[in-house]
């Protein structure tokens, strides 16, 4: 009776020491994505939205303050995670459009206290560390962005001043300007009038999200499409999009609120995940603060988020950098043709961040049949997801449990010979 039972206990002992070791298989094989926090901006950014990359480099514009406009130019580089101040832009203004074009800086548009629309287009050179003034946009707007496609830089939406409403109300305007010739043309206007709107190109196809909407522009064929709105909306938001050299293809929407001007007490901290070649959401690793008006970009498929206003409406001068949950796994894949990919092996080193307080709990949208529920990142279905990280991580899982399978056969063993 004595033998049954200890044999009967190493079985259970044997089972549970298995269970727990694929538990940690699982756990280890699928690190996820994460936030590293980095060195802040010199200077609090209230009012980015403005940020883009040359050589690696970060450079911000900002745009406005809590106390008013800001001019100021700050260039990061994350390699040596440390900011230069730069020669600030020379037109005090905000909500503005900032885009990057053969190596230069453009910074189109925008307002001066809330009613002075502006086209006006300033011209950075990091190369000088200079400003020159182009041709302007036709027409004057604010709170739009700016996409780059082909060497044009795309104008999509904002507000204009109406006769009822000095301070403006979205447009869907679709003004392409050629840095080459110092021109501007009218292509297909937005569908939907939006401002506050976040986007990111994929594919010469520029992506404007925003409050329950996903609008596609077309360069190559000037024509809009409609993909799975965002479940959650989201205002004041910040995109960016990876490659597919270093992490899948992938539009990254972060923070943002629902909040009018500096009226944010419900910024949220989401990271939510759009697939383009799917039209599918899901969420990532939140950002660690709720922020809103921040500024996102990526160098080789590493993103940063920069600025912004955090919940208690103050300025957030946050910059927080995200590895994606793939990141360093892909072992074929096709880079957008809109990005010029630069080259790392491995993510950086993992240091953990405080855990972000009061993560919202989002909840799926019945609005389309084309939204799914919020879940987080899973392989993609053109296996692009499987790599040397993943390879690695279950051989040391996998040597884990074996050598828990022999400790716990040698305690039977040990047991069998001291009951005989």
């Amino acid at each position: 009776m004595l033998v049954s039972m200890r044999r009967n206990r190493g079985v259970l002992s044997l089972v549970l020491v298995v269970f727990l070791s694929l538990v940690f298989v699982q756990s280890v094989a699928a690190p996820g994505d994460y936030w590293t926090t980095k060195t802040p901006p010199l200077q609090e950014k209230a009012n980015i939205s403005h940020a883009c990359v040359v050589d690696n480099k970060i450079y911000t514009v900002s745009g406005g303050g809590l106390t008013g406009t800001v001019k100021d130019t700050e260039m990061y580089d994350p390699a040596a995670d440390s900011w230069t101040q730069k020669t600030p832009m020379p037109t005090n203004r905000e909500e503005f459009a900032m885009a990057v074009c053969d190596g230069k800086i453009y910074c189109i548009g925008g307002s001066t206290n809330d009613t002075n629309f502006l086209g006006l287009n300033e011209v950075y050179d990091p190369q000088t560390d200079s400003w020159t003034t182009k041709t302007a946009m036709p027409t004057p707007r604010d709170d739009l962005q700016a996409n780059t496609v082909n060497g044009k830089i795309y104008l999509i939406g904002g507000k204009l001043p109406t006769a009822n409403n000095r301070y403006g109300e979205p447009t869907g305007i679709n003004e392409v300007y050629d840095p080459e010739t110092d021109s501007w043309i009218t292509k297909t206007p937005l569908p939907q009038p939006a401002y506050y709107y976040a986007s990111a190109v994929v594919n010469n196809k520029i992506y404007i999200i925003g409050a329950g909407y996903t609008q596609i522009y077309d360069t190559e064929t000037d024509t809009w499409t409609n993909g799975a709105p965002c479940p959650h909306e989201n205002w004041l938001s910040a995109a960016t999009a990876t490659t597919g050299e270093k992490a899948s293809v992938r539009i990254y929407v972060l923070g943002g609120g629902l909040g009018y001007k500096w009226l944010f007490a419900i910024n949220d901290n989401f990271n939510r995940i759009y697939d383009p070649k799917n039209d599918s959401w899901t969420l990532g690793e939140p950002l660690p603060h709720a922020v809103g008006r921040l500024a996102a970009v990526t160098i080789d498929d590493i993103v940063y988020a920069v600025g912004g206003i955090g919940s208690t409406e103050a300025t957030s001068n946050i910059n927080e950098q995200y590895i994606p949950a793939d990141y360093g796994s892909i072992s074929s894949a096709s880079p957008s043709p809109n990005t010029t990919p630069t080259h790392a092996s491995t993510p950086p080193p993992h240091t953990p961040t405080p855990t972000p307080t009061a993560t919202p709990t989002p909840q799926p949208t019945t609005t389309s049949p084309s939204d799914t529920v919020w879940a987080q990142p899973t392989a993609s279905p053109s296996g692009d997801d499987s790599g040397g990280q993943a390879n690695g991580c279950w051989l040391i899982a996998a040597v884990v449990v074996v050598c828990a399978v022999a400790v716990v056969l040698a305690v039977l063993s040990c047991s069998r010979k001291r009951s005989g």
